[in-house]
């Protein structure tokens, strides 16, 4: 049988102590201040993102990964010999 890699993405909001414990990976959305872009939980954590609103008087905008973003993610384990199972949020949740 294969391994199974776990996927979501950062709008689960799973704390890392959680991802690391049951091997969840997560696929980064992105968050923009003006022209400063940022990975969801990889180059800005929530900690980082409430300091830079308060000091900026202004909230981000946010997009979600982009559809190429997943496929390198999912290849990569693909061609590891992993099966991929990914858990995401729904449109009308």
């Amino acid at each position: 049988m294969r391994e199974i890699a776990i996927f979501t993405d950062s709008t689960a909001d799973l704390n890392l102590d959680f991802r690391d414990d049951n091997h969840v990976l997560s696929i980064a959305h992105y968050v923009r201040f003006e022209y400063e872009i940022y990975l969801d939980g990889i180059t800005i954590d929530s900690d980082d993102l409430y300091h830079m609103i308060k000091e900026k008087h202004a909230l981000p905008t946010t997009s979600p990964a982009t559809h190429e973003d997943y496929i390198l993610n999912f290849e990569r384990y693909l061609a590891l010999g992993y099966d991929v199972l990914y858990i995401g949020l729904g449109s009308s949740f």
